[in-house]
């Protein structure tokens, strides 16, 4: 049972979200906490697989991943330990997991399982907390797979599929979840019919199909997908953000923070490039006064974003304010299909309902 701090934190954060208030005073209750920015992989869609010069590579302390718990894990109501990087690379990781998982915090996890890992090492990341792990893979042979993950080995992705699923079962465990997301291309759609199947028996307990938002590379042989409908920005911009709207209304800028793990500040998860971060947890005083530097009061003013995305693999996805170096990364914002990512009818519908009960009788 989280406590009270926790809750009226959340109603503030709710309300400060619907009245659209330019200073949050309240701390985010989602966080994108990266263990580190490197990879194991080279995908030739990704800024981080390509070892683009754009950001730090690092991994987070775990000195510095307590003291984040403790500043802020009484109000965190999910984390995510992934974004640009492989957390499983982190000798720390099923350590930290069972710190935020002790404060009732819902932790989730991405990883390619391009990691030797022991028996023991399966127990300890099962045994933690940790309620999802998100796998990628994408194909069901190693040729298939090996066209996007570059350096990656089917066999042992899937011998660890098979550990931690052998780690559920024999501590009687729920979860995590194992649930792997699949991006379809042009040259893995026809193994698609076959792969929940094969992925199931391997141990999975989930399959998605998902098209690839992702440059393609004819001369690298990623092509989009012919039978399956390509991703399209533009289309889902106009879907989240009616073109009669007043305002984008952006959850992130209310609801959540990314910290990286050199302890720069993202706005969210589609940020390849630091320059465009927003700040230094370690640059200001307490985890609110870095939800509120002037980048995140300027992003919160912002009235309208521009759907002007392109995507280049070397910087992820990209839009004016990234080429041109000029105001915040909003104004043109790289990823307008994630805004509703994490509105409150999704995070807290429960509290949403009493809070429309009170107004109502109020």
């Amino acid at each position: 049972m989280r406590s009270a701090g926790f809750r009226e934190n959340v109603v503030k954060a709710i309300e400060s979200f619907r009245r659209g208030d330019v200073v949050a005073d309240h701390y985010p209750v989602v966080g994108y906490i990266e263990p580190t920015t490197n990879c194991n992989l080279r995908c030739p869609s990704c800024p981080t697989g390509l070892r683009a010069p754009i950001r730090e590579r690092a991994f987070i302390p775990l000195d510095g991943f307590r003291r984040l718990m403790d500043v802020w894990g009484d109000y965190m109501h999910i984390l995510y330990m992934y974004n640009k990087g492989e957390p499983l690379l982190h000798p720390d990781f099923p350590e930290m997991v069972r710190m935020a998982a002790s404060r009732e915090i819902v932790v989730h996890a991405s990883s390619n399982l391009n990691v030797r890992m022991t028996d023991e090492t399966a127990d300890e990341i099962v045994s933690g907390g940790l309620a999802l792990l998100k796998i990628g893979i994408d194909g069901i042979t190693q040729e298939t797979y090996g066209r996007y993950r570059r350096g990656g080995n089917l066999e042992l992705a899937l011998a660890n599929v098979g550990k931690l699923a052998a780690a559920k079962r024999k501590l009687g465990a729920k979860t995590p979840l194992l649930k792997v997301f699949f991006h379809i291309f042009e040259h893995n759609e026809h193994e698609m019919e076959r792969a929940e199947a094969f992925l199931l028996e391997h141990g999975v307990d989930a399959v998605t199909f998902t098209p690839a938002l992702l440059p393609h590379d004819a001369e690298a042989g990623i092509n989009p997908p012919r039978i399956n409908r390509q991703f399209d920005v533009k289309t889902n911009y106009d879907r989240c953000i009616p073109p009669d709207a007043e305002t984008a209304g952006c959850s992130w800028l209310w609801f959540a923070m990314v910290h990286n793990p050199n302890g720069s500040v993202s706005p969210c998860c589609s940020v390849a490039h630091e320059k465009h971060d927003f700040g230094r947890m370690d640059a200001e005083p307490d985890v609110i006064a870095a939800f509120n530097t002037q980048r995140y009061r300027a992003a919160r003013s912002l009235a309208r974003r521009s759907p002007d995305v392109n995507y280049r693999s070397s910087m992820g996805l990209v839009g004016k304010a990234v080429d041109d170096n000029a105001g915040i990364i909003c104004e043109h914002c790289p990823a307008p299909f994630i805004i509703n990512n994490f509105r409150p009818e999704n995070l807290f519908p429960g509290i949403l309902k009493q809070l429309e009960a009170v107004t109502r009788h109020g």
